[in-house]
């Protein structure tokens, strides 16, 4: 800032610009207070323009960095999505043949369980024949 003598001098030569002779000390220095608040206001201003921009730098690397950890995330999960597709079809497949293989085994018991006057070789032939087949994952 410059020193108080030279924008009083200043300050006085506005005033005899204005057509006034004689300037008023009190105005002078009301000028010079004027200026030297405005000075400070204007720092003040400079000095939050900076800041506000750093902020603005720091929320935009925080932004690019929250971006990309959300894209990674979404990568996951798509991943995982993709998993469980695969994983609930195994499943899929397991419970039928856990369905073919119980009815295959609810059928061998029955046919063990009949007595042999009754129950031929046969039958029990073709028992096991699903059984094993069954357990293959073969539907007969």
């Amino acid at each position: 800032m410059a020193n108080k003598p030279t924008v009083l001098a200043r300050a006085g030569i506005f005033l005899l610009d204005m057509n006034i002779q004689e300037p008023d000390k009190k105005l002078v220095y009301e000028i010079l207070d004027t200026v030297t608040i405005t000075k400070q206001h204007s720092d003040w201003l400079n000095w939050e323009v900076l800041r506000i921009g750093q902020l603005a730098r720091q929320y935009a690397d925080e932004g690019d960095l929250l971006r990309a950890e959300v894209e990674r995330l979404t990568n996951n999960c798509n991943y995982l999505d993709q998993k469980l597709d695969e994983e609930l079809d195994n499943s899929a497949m397991l419970c039928g043949q856990v369905e073919r293989l119980t009815k295959a085994g609810d059928a061998m018991l029955l046919a063990l369980n009949k007595p042999d006057d009754i129950f031929d070789n046969t039958d029990k032939n073709k028992s096991i024949a699903n059984w094993q087949a069954a357990k293959e994952g073969k539907n007969k």
